[in-house]
């Protein structure tokens, strides 16, 4: 199981003892640490998580059908010896605090097969399909999350928003016609997180950046800001190093178009910051088409407006349901950066920071690209000053390799 704390606490203090012994021992050679500033903590952890291996996986009558579990180190395997594998667990807490969304991380090889989740507040054996939430597996053989919004639940009467009676977890449920008998699934943990955000996150920082590519990616300063008539409409842009900043000058439409016959993957990300309410996003593609603006073009999801940053996912699959997208390239991408909600207020005036705009295969590979592990620091990159000896003349390095006089910057 995670360590609640997760590994940005330990990764900090090994960079700090790191960087405080590299200080000591350079400071007698005249090397100056320009060290970046410090990075914004973010409220990641659960509210509440339990290993696999601490399932209650009671062997009373009714507390499990048509499974096995076998347990390994950090995860166990559940085998499907029936065709409705079930268990019930959190059953020594059945009053537990929960958040919004259940998070399950779970790896298989089943293709065509779900998840389904049973919960109700005050209940012992929820069982019945208004206590149900499914989500599809991805059965690739790599880790994955299943994310369960609980506002559903919520919404149906079956969760009170606080507490949660035992708990029901079918961790392979076949399709139509479809059997997963004999099929197994991983488990390492269950969790409830506050947001879907904190659960990727949570989950993919300790994952390395370079086991992740981003499709297409452009750099927002590297938008195509075409200011012929028809390809931005009512946003002024402004350059700010890393990001730009969009001021929407008319209420609605906000948008600019850019890039032209690219690949693409599943999803369409874009990193934005801004602090309106109430407001969305919206994309329009269509392959060989120069211009999407037809409703059937566009997907639209709302953002969140605190201020910070976050990533605002566009799943394309539905594009490619509409039959607009042809799996494999895109036309020219319209992006609404500001968009009135139905019944919202106007975004006349409002901001938003965008810093790149990308595709990407899944969500864990979008937020492992954001907050994974970076490649080891290289201490002699990024070298300033040109003082390459200790008198200020001559060759750069002693017999030990040590340079002098040197601005070594450690990358962010």
């Amino acid at each position: 199981m995670k360590n609640l704390h997760k590994s940005f606490a330990r990764r900090a203090l090994a960079m700090v003892l790191a960087i405080a012994m590299m200080v000591g021992s350079l400071a007698s050679l005249g090397v100056t640490l320009v060290l970046p500033a410090a990075a914004a903590e973010i409220p990641v952890n659960p509210v509440w998580i339990q290993n696999s291996s601490d399932f209650a996986m009671n062997g009373a009558a009714g507390w499990w059908s048509d499974v096995q579990a076998t347990q390994n180190d950090t995860y166990d395997t559940y085998t499907a010896v029936g065709n409705d594998p079930n268990f019930y667990f959190c059953r020594d807490n059945a009053n537990q605090a929960y958040a919004r969304y259940a998070v399950v991380k779970y790896r298989t090889n089943k293709a065509d097969a779900d998840m389904q989740l049973y919960m109700k507040s005050d209940a012992a054996g929820p069982s019945n399909d208004e206590e149900m939430l499914q989500v599809s597996l991805t059965g690739d053989g790599q880790w994955h999350l299943a994310i369960f919004d609980l506002k559903t639940l919520e919404d149906r009467g079956m969760l009170n928003g606080s507490t949660t009676g035992y708990i029901r977890l079918d961790p392979l449920q076949p399709r139509a016609g479809g059997s997963v008998n004999g099929a197994t699934i991983d488990i390492e943990y269950f969790a409830f997180f506050a947001t879907e955000e904190a659960a990727y996150i949570y989950e993919c920082s300790d994952r390395e950046q370079s086991s992740v590519e981003a499709v297409g990616m452009i750099k927002s300063a590297d938008f195509t800001m075409r200011t012929d008539s028809g390809w931005t409409s009512a946003v002024l842009a402004t350059q700010n190093g890393d990001y730009d900043t969009y001021q929407a000058t008319g209420d609605d439409p906000c948008y600019v178009y850019f890039m032209e016959n690219r690949p693409y993957a599943r999803y369409a990300v874009v990193k934005y910051r801004t602090a309106k309410t109430d407001v969305g996003m919206q994309i329009y593609m269509s392959s060989g088409k120069s211009g999407p603006s037809g409703d059937s073009e566009m997907i639209e999801i709302p953002i969140v407006g605190d201020n910070e940053w976050h990533l605002a996912f566009f799943d394309l699959t539905i594009l490619e349901g509409r039959g607009v997208l042809d799996g494999s390239t895109t036309g020219y991408v319209r992006l609404d950066v500001l968009e009135p909600l139905d019944g919202g207020p106007g975004v006349k005036d409002a901001f938003i920071d965008v810093a790149y705009f990308s595709f990407f295969d899944s969500k864990e590979a979008a937020y492992t690209y954001e907050y994974g592990i970076a490649a080891p620091v290289n201490p002699y990159e990024n070298v300033t000053d040109v003082n390459l000896s200790k008198d200020g003349g001559g060759a750069g390095y002693d017999n030990t390799g040590a340079i002098f006089g040197k601005v070594l910057q450690i990358p962010a």
